[in-house]
């Protein structure tokens, strides 16, 4: 089935999580940037392509934003084969630069484009744009990110999981290999002459337009495909190297005249239950190996493609409606979980447990402060327990 059958109510998801509407919660922020790392690591070539289409689909703002950062900087990933010595040269001016600004226009079929202005300096400040003056100010130092509304006058600061995507953008580019993209030739591009440089990586075109006398890209196009069908053109342009950008502009401090308002509740004990609970359903009442962002995109991913096969009158927009309600709801349980890991607090043995079992400890954690555990077991019951509870083999050697 083409997913392009039902544009309507397509376009009807993508509008409810376009950038310009409510931020996404705090979870959404800290775990897709967790996500999208541990998956590109994870993940073999089909299965990246396919978690980038689905993501697409569902037209998470987050997510969005997140390949909008990034996208510039894709081409790091790859293995690129032999091209000429002026694309080294490239990498090296790259490497030098302290700023950039650029702008970046997202096109999804059957879509309006979305259009954002990006600045960036070292060490890791990165600052984004929207037309209607919504702004994204984040920060890889402190792992801080400031968002503000001129409409509501609003701004919202929140604490970003630490090593996110956002994170020291420009210093990324040292990582970058000398290893060249493919030579396509020369143009003219708005009256300077320019070479032209081709990478593939995975189901990705990545298109690379450097300046001849100054060996800087001053164009980047990303094309996204799926079985030869274009999906997402993400194109970088008007680059501007190593302007002058005050530090003001990369000041996490609601700007005058806004209110500072708190994001929504953190997730709780209750957002790890609901977690538990939606992975178990989707893997047959058993509670999955593992319980990170990569496994449980796994899960979705894998409920979709069932669903899909099977058919049973269901659009498959229908399909990515109910899974995305059940995403947005794990996102939350792990991003509590992400938050104990932090501290080395964390411990999941669920793999095999069947749901319902209410002998079996499934995860645990001690509270700040606490002397004693919180546990969570196979019946989905949270429970205060003290050391001599805990599995056996995880108690210290004097108290078993």
């Amino acid at each position: 089935m083409n997913w392009h059958d039902d544009e309507d109510a397509f376009r009807k998801l993508f509008e409810a999580f376009r950038p310009d509407t409510t931020p996404p919660p705090l979870a959404e922020e800290r775990i897709l940037q967790r996500m999208l790392t541990e998956w590109d690591h994870r993940a073999g070539t089909i299965r990246r392509a396919q978690r980038n289409r689905w993501l697409l689909r569902v037209g998470c703002a987050a997510a969005a934003l997140a390949m909008i950062v990034t996208a510039c900087w894709w081409l790091i990933e790859g293995n690129v084969s032999h091209a000429s010595a002026d694309f080294g040269e490239m990498i090296r001016q790259v490497r030098q630069a302290g700023t950039v600004a650029y702008s970046v226009v997202l096109r999804m079929p059957g879509q309006p484009e979305e259009k954002a202005e990006v600045l960036m300096a070292r060490p890791g400040k990165t600052r984004i744009t929207w037309p209607n003056g919504r702004t994204h100010i984040l920060d890889g130092t402190t792992h801080k990110m400031l968002t503000f509304t001129p409409v509501a006058r609003t701004a919202t600061l929140l604490q970003c999981a630490s090593g996110n995507a956002y994170a020291k953008p420009l210093e990324k580019l040292r990582d970058l290999k000398e290893s060249s993209a493919h030579f396509v030739g020369k143009q003219i591009l708005n009256n300077r002459e320019v070479d032209v440089y081709l990478v593939h990586q995975d189901e990705n075109a990545i298109q690379i337009w450097v300046d001849s006398q100054q060996k800087l890209p001053v164009r980047v196009e990303i094309g996204s495909s799926a079985k030869g069908n274009w999906e997402a053109v993400v194109t970088l342009e008007n680059f501007r190297w190593n302007p002058l950008l005050p530090d003001s502009l990369f000041r996490l401090k609601a700007p005058s005249g806004y209110t500072l308002v708190q994001p929504e509740d953190e997730p709780s004990e209750s957002a790890v239950i609901g977690l538990l609970k939606t992975c178990a359903e989707m893997s047959n009442g058993i509670f999955p190996a593992k319980l990170d962002a990569a496994s449980v995109l796994d899960l979705i991913l894998a409920k979709q493609q069932q669903a899909t096969d099977a058919g049973e009158g269901v659009t498959i927009t229908e399909v990515d409606d109910q899974l995305r309600d059940a995403y947005k709801e794990c996102l939350r349980g792990l991003a509590f979980i992400d938050r104990l890991k932090e501290n080395g607090n964390w411990h999941y043995r669920g793999q095999g447990v069947a749901m319902g079992n209410d002998t079996a400890i499934i995860c645990w954690w001690r509270p700040q402060g606490s002397s004693t555990f919180r546990a969570i077991y196979g019946n989905l019951e949270g429970k205060e327990i003290t050391e001599d509870m805990l599995p056996l083999d995880e108690r210290p050697e004097g108290n078993r």
